[in-house]
């Protein structure tokens, strides 16, 4: 029996995965496949693909946003790239396109694959988005740690509401303010692994920790969201310069666990020391600052809100979407909450409102023949007189 693999996954690892990988499977059945679609989505890994998938497999569909794991078992198989866009539009297309494929690691190398097989988004915005989705599960429970602890155990005071110390709420409380703390690094560590893989993360991670650390740097204020990006794409491209060394043999093994860790470590530290470190702290600065003010004065915050709602919901779930919760997330970092709070009513406008208008007006849309149709990036209802 004819049989094909795939792999799909999201930024963030729920919605699009696995619609991709539903879609997918609908599409090589009807063709008389058997097939067996990997999701790596915010659950973990699901439907692993084992050796003897693989090896039976007359082709692989990766349809992923971001990097995915494990790309190297297809050594030797036809592999075609894709969008989880494009799975969801038209997964029988994709699967025309991966009869005629290039072979992984042979006459199709893995970067040349992607741009040859889709129209992909650029490479950088790619890396960034890995590095959002591993954030998001640390956002998430850092935040809802957090709110819950002042909703239930707080009291309110002249300064503010106050959690009794020693108590589970103040532990909670801790708790949420750590996940708020990884979230940094974890960022900045998986942006890097995006481009060169695991021998980064230790560069990453660390570096993103002293360019948010007052003490080394010798400033004010650390370098938030924007040295935490800087400094992922700096540690990703530095190992990977330092992966193209023609190093002896006998040496490689030791690079990517002690060579490569230290001196990534030693150079991303000295610059943000040296160079990068205050500039960056400055402008982290004035933009709370900018912040401060656009969030005390009521007119400006309605601004900011309809701005920042319009990103949400232009593009449901793509690259304009993500930048505005980026920046709810370092708004939260900054001590302005409210501008994550006009990011999160933004995200259920669109879904909220097609379903009422689909309930209210459920026989117009029979009338009419409208149904819920996916474009590029977002669900739309189209409808036919």
């Amino acid at each position: 029996m004819k049989k094909f693999v795939g792999i799909t996954k999201c930024p963030v690892g729920i919605a699009h995965t696995y619609m991709a990988a539903e879609k997918l499977q609908k599409a090589g059945q009807a063709r008389g496949y058997e097939v067996k679609i990997e999701t790596q989505g915010a659950s973990g890994v699901e439907d692993e693909l084992s050796a003897a998938d693989v090896a039976d497999a007359d082709f692989v569909i990766i349809a992923a946003d971001v990097a995915v794991d494990g790309e190297e078992r297809f050594n030797g198989k036809p592999v075609l790239y894709a969008k989880t866009a494009e799975a969801i539009k038209d997964s029988d297309t994709l699967i025309e396109k991966a009869l005629t494929a290039g072979i992984y690691g042979k006459n199709q190398p893995k970067t040349e694959a992607k741009q040859e097989d889709s129209h992909e988004q650029s490479p950088i915005i790619k890396q960034l988005l890995n590095g959002v989705s591993h954030m998001i599960p640390f956002v998430v429970v850092g935040g809802l740690f957090i709110a819950l602890s002042i909703a239930i155990g707080g009291h309110p005071t002249k300064a503010g509401m106050v959690i009794p110390p020693h108590t589970i709420w103040s532990s909670m409380n801790q708790i949420g303010t750590i996940g708020f703390t990884l979230m940094i690094p974890i960022l900045t560590g998986y942006i890097a692994y995006a481009i060169s893989g695991h021998a980064a993360l230790a560069p990453a991670m660390i570096g993103a920790m002293v360019a948010n650390n007052t003490d080394i740097l010798g400033t004010k204020a650390g370098t938030g969201f924007i040295g935490a990006i800087i400094v992922g794409f700096a540690a990703g491209y530095l190992v990977k310069w330092f992966n193209s060394w023609p190093v002896p043999k006998d040496l490689r093994p030791v690079m990517p666990i002690f060579v490569i860790p230290l001196l990534g470590v030693g150079i991303i530290s000295a610059v943000l020391i040296l160079v990068l470190g205050a500039p960056i702290s400055w402008l982290m600065t004035a933009l709370q600052d900018m912040l401060t003010t656009l969030s005390q004065n009521p007119e400006t915050s309605v601004i900011l809100g309809v701005v920042i709602g319009a990103m949400v919901a232009i593009d449901m779930g793509g690259p304009v979407n993500k930048v505005a919760f980026l920046f709810g997330v370092a708004s939260i970092t900054a001590g302005h909450p409210q501008i994550m709070g006009a990011v999160a009513c933004a995200v259920a406008v669109p879904s909220l409102a097609l379903g009422i208008a689909t309930f209210v007006r459920r026989d117009g849309l029979q009338n009419h023949r409208c149904s819920a149709t996916w474009w590029p990036n977002r669900w739309g209802v189209r409808c036919n007189q």
